[in-house]
Protein backbone atom coordinates (compact mmCIF):
# COMPACT_ATOMS: atom_id res chain seq x y z
CA UNK A 1 0.00 0.00 0.00
CA UNK A 2 1.04 3.57 -0.71
CA UNK A 3 1.86 5.86 2.07
CA UNK A 4 1.09 9.51 2.32
CA UNK A 5 4.62 10.33 1.38
CA UNK A 6 4.42 8.16 -1.74
CA UNK A 7 1.21 9.85 -2.75
CA UNK A 8 2.86 13.21 -2.20
CA UNK A 9 5.77 12.25 -4.44
CA UNK A 10 3.41 10.92 -7.10
CA UNK A 11 1.34 14.10 -6.94
CA UNK A 12 4.52 16.20 -7.32
CA UNK A 13 5.67 14.20 -10.36
CA UNK A 14 2.21 14.34 -11.96
CA UNK A 15 1.91 18.08 -11.27
CA UNK A 16 5.33 18.75 -12.74
CA UNK A 17 4.58 16.63 -15.82
CA UNK A 18 1.22 18.32 -16.31
CA UNK A 19 2.71 21.81 -16.11
CA UNK A 20 5.35 20.90 -18.73
CA UNK A 21 2.65 19.42 -20.94
CA UNK A 22 0.58 22.61 -20.60
CA UNK A 23 3.61 24.71 -21.52
CA UNK A 24 4.23 22.56 -24.62
CA UNK A 25 0.53 22.76 -25.53
CA UNK A 26 0.52 26.52 -24.93
CA UNK A 27 3.57 26.95 -27.18
CA UNK A 28 2.01 24.85 -29.94
CA UNK A 29 -1.31 26.62 -29.59
CA UNK A 30 0.34 30.06 -29.55
CA UNK A 31 2.42 29.21 -32.62
CA UNK A 32 -0.62 27.85 -34.44
CA UNK A 33 -2.69 30.89 -33.51
CA UNK A 34 0.09 33.23 -34.65
CA UNK A 35 0.20 31.51 -38.05
CA UNK A 36 -3.59 31.64 -38.38
CA UNK A 37 -3.68 35.28 -37.29
CA UNK A 38 -0.96 36.22 -39.79
CA UNK A 39 -2.76 34.39 -42.57
CA UNK A 40 -6.03 36.09 -41.68
CA UNK A 41 -4.35 39.51 -41.56
CA UNK A 42 -2.83 38.95 -45.01
CA UNK A 43 -6.18 37.92 -46.46
CA UNK A 44 -7.96 40.86 -44.85
CA UNK A 45 -5.24 43.26 -45.94
CA UNK A 46 -5.36 42.10 -49.55
CA UNK A 47 -9.16 42.27 -49.51
CA UNK A 48 -9.05 45.77 -47.97
CA UNK A 49 -6.52 46.90 -50.58
CA UNK A 50 -8.75 45.55 -53.35
CA UNK A 51 -11.79 47.34 -51.90
CA UNK A 52 -9.88 50.61 -51.49
CA UNK A 53 -8.64 50.33 -55.07
CA UNK A 54 -12.18 49.71 -56.29
CA UNK A 55 -13.51 52.67 -54.30
CA UNK A 56 -10.72 54.87 -55.58
CA UNK A 57 -11.60 53.97 -59.19
CA UNK A 58 -15.29 54.69 -58.61
CA UNK A 59 -14.56 58.01 -56.90
CA UNK A 60 -12.18 59.04 -59.69
CA UNK A 61 -14.79 58.10 -62.30
CA UNK A 62 -17.44 60.15 -60.45
CA UNK A 63 -15.11 63.13 -60.16
CA UNK A 64 -14.25 63.02 -63.84
CA UNK A 65 -17.82 62.50 -65.02
CA UNK A 66 -19.68 64.81 -62.63
CA UNK A 67 -17.45 67.25 -60.80
CA UNK A 68 -15.03 68.28 -63.54
CA UNK A 69 -17.74 69.42 -66.00
CA UNK A 70 -19.41 71.49 -63.27
CA UNK A 71 -16.10 73.08 -62.27
CA UNK A 72 -15.20 73.81 -65.91
CA UNK A 73 -18.61 75.38 -66.45
CA UNK A 74 -18.33 77.51 -63.33
CA UNK A 75 -14.78 78.64 -64.13
CA UNK A 76 -15.79 79.48 -67.71
CA UNK A 77 -18.68 81.57 -66.41
CA UNK A 78 -16.50 83.42 -63.91
CA UNK A 79 -13.75 84.09 -66.46
CA UNK A 80 -16.38 85.33 -68.94
CA UNK A 81 -17.75 87.76 -66.35
CA UNK A 82 -14.25 88.99 -65.50
CA UNK A 83 -13.47 89.62 -69.17
CA UNK A 84 -16.78 91.38 -69.72
CA UNK A 85 -16.52 93.56 -66.61
CA UNK A 86 -12.79 94.32 -66.50
CA UNK A 87 -11.06 93.76 -69.82
CA UNK A 88 -13.61 94.80 -72.46
CA UNK A 89 -14.13 98.25 -70.88
CA UNK A 90 -10.37 98.78 -71.04
CA UNK A 91 -10.38 98.01 -74.76
CA UNK A 92 -13.25 100.42 -75.29
CA UNK A 93 -11.29 103.13 -73.49
CA UNK A 94 -8.26 102.43 -75.70
CA UNK A 95 -10.45 102.67 -78.81
CA UNK A 96 -11.83 106.02 -77.59
CA UNK A 97 -8.30 107.33 -77.02
CA UNK A 98 -7.22 106.21 -80.49
CA UNK A 99 -10.23 107.98 -82.07
CA UNK A 100 -9.34 111.15 -80.13
CA UNK A 101 -5.71 110.98 -81.23
CA UNK A 102 -6.73 110.44 -84.85
CA UNK A 103 -9.06 113.44 -84.65
CA UNK A 104 -6.29 115.66 -83.28
CA UNK A 105 -3.56 114.24 -85.44
CA UNK A 106 -1.91 116.47 -88.05
CA UNK A 107 -1.03 115.01 -91.44
CA UNK A 108 1.97 115.91 -93.56
CA UNK A 109 -0.22 117.83 -95.95
CA UNK A 110 -1.69 119.86 -93.09
CA UNK A 111 1.82 120.70 -91.89
CA UNK A 112 2.94 121.74 -95.38
CA UNK A 113 -0.11 124.00 -95.76
CA UNK A 114 0.48 125.60 -92.36
CA UNK A 115 4.16 126.06 -93.12
CA UNK A 116 3.34 127.72 -96.46
CA UNK A 117 0.84 130.05 -94.76
CA UNK A 118 3.42 130.92 -92.14
CA UNK A 119 6.03 131.71 -94.81
CA UNK A 120 3.56 133.98 -96.60
CA UNK A 121 2.69 135.81 -93.41
CA UNK A 122 6.38 136.32 -92.70
CA UNK A 123 6.99 137.70 -96.18
CA UNK A 124 4.01 140.02 -95.86
CA UNK A 125 5.16 141.42 -92.53
CA UNK A 126 8.66 142.06 -93.83
CA UNK A 127 7.40 144.10 -96.73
Amino acid sequence: MLTKEDLKLIRGVVSEEMSQTEVRLDKRFTKSMAIETESLEKRLTSRAVAEVSSLEKRITKNIVSEVVPRVVSEVTSIVGEMIENNILPQFEEIRRDIRFIKAQMVTRFDLEDRLADFKLSLKGSLL
